[in-house]
């Protein structure tokens, strides 16, 4: 992409969520070390986190919702855009997360690649349900014709079968990390660090994560470890711990920026989730060397967990089997080879971003 500019945008609805704008300030910064410059558009000022100084961030007015709201707010993108030197500037231009989708997916065609990745997407994905097939077809009229970024394999397999389509401008890129800087961050000291053992789960209070088979197995491994929950744990998951009699077993702890000394101190760490997209806590966690149970949800643990780890995904929404190899983790954590996890390294993504973004357009559907 030498003879075009190097500049990318991002296009999502704040950074007050976690995960998915996580993943998107990484993108930012490993295009920057190659030398784009880096722009995000947000549909509101809403954050958690303050983007990186090398994202330019820009925020769109606020719009009161009606009828009228998507086409006003995607006629506000095009002028953001237009400022910055228009679409045509940018040959790599991505929309994340639904609510932006639908307000990029409002303006003229020009280019850009829908992120498909969280849970507000997969959950249409699965077998049909009463009150879910009015959702999907919405879902094929918004993404159907669009070039698509999935976040794993079985992602992009699902969506292929969804929208019917067999082209080239559905791909899987999967999210990259900086293990080196990982690892760096993992040596830092935490005065939460507990100095018994314990394992952990990481993950905001929501169905999908389903603490409460995370806390059966839990109860049911028979394990002495702590069990640290970090995240925005609510009251629903704090009245479950106290009704399983669990108040002085599990620690719940607020979600820092830095995560990853907890994860590294813990003997394993756990994953309940009904589903998810490409759950990045589990490459971390064994980039940092600690060895991870997982329920076989989809998308992403089947093709993260490799070799002997593999032993450890465990059929979903099976508080049982969770516990079973949590106790079997404990007593033998398996070895973490480095080629396992080498495929989500960044120098990988890069190539594969650069690729898709300048396909053409001659056999996308229309």
């Amino acid at each position: 992409m030498t003879d075009r500019p190097r500049r990318a945008l991002f296009v999502l609805p704040h950074f007050a969520g976690g995960g998915a704008e996580r993943a998107i300030t990484r993108y930012a910064g490993i295009l920057h070390e190659a030398g784009y410059e880096t722009f995000a558009i947000t549909l509101t000022d809403r954050k958690n986190f303050p983007p990186p100084d090398f994202l330019r961030h820009i925020v769109l007015p606020d719009i009161e919702p009606g009828l009228f709201y998507r086409r006003k707010k995607a006629k506000a993108l095009w002028k953001a855009m237009a400022e910055l030197g228009g679409p045509e500037s940018f040959p790599i231009k991505i929309s994340c997360l639904l609510p932006a989708d639908k307000i990029v997916a409002a303006m003229p065609e020009c280019g850009f690649i829908f992120r498909l990745a969280n849970d507000h997407f997969t959950e249409h994905l699965g077998r049909p349900r009463l009150g879910l097939l009015s959702r999907r077809r919405k879902l094929q009229h918004l993404y159907g014709k669009k070039r698509l970024l999935c976040v794993s394999k079985a992602m992009e397999a699902a969506v292929r079968q969804l929208f019917k389509r067999d082209d080239r401008y559905i791909r899987t890129i999967y999210n990259p990390f900086d293990f080196e800087a990982i690892r760096a961050l993992a040596e830092q000291s935490d005065d939460q660090i507990l100095d018994e053992s314990y394992i952990i789960h990481v993950g905001r209070s929501a169905h999908q994560k389903r603490h409460d088979i995370l806390l059966d197995a839990y109860r049911a491994s028979g394990v002495d470890h702590k069990l640290v929950l970090l995240g925005k744990i609510k009251e629903p998951v704090r009245e479950r711990i106290r009704q399983l009699g669990l108040e002085e077993a599990v620690i719940c702890i607020p979600y820092r920026d830095n995560p990853y000394p907890l994860i590294r101190n813990a003997d394993a760490l756990v994953l309940s989730s009904e589903r998810e997209g490409l759950p990045g806590v589990l490459i971390e966690s064994l980039i940092v060397g600690t060895p991870v149970v997982s329920t076989d949800c989809p998308f992403g643990p089947s093709e993260i967990l490799q070799g002997e780890q593999r032993t450890f995904l465990v059929p979903n929404r099976d508080a049982e089997a969770l516990g079973t190899a949590i106790g079997r983790i404990v007593a033998k954590p398996p070895q973490i080879p480095e080629n396992d996890i080498d495929k989500f390294r960044g120098e990988r993504f890069l190539a594969e971003l650069e690729s898709f973004a300048r396909a053409d357009d001659k056999d996308r559907p229309s």
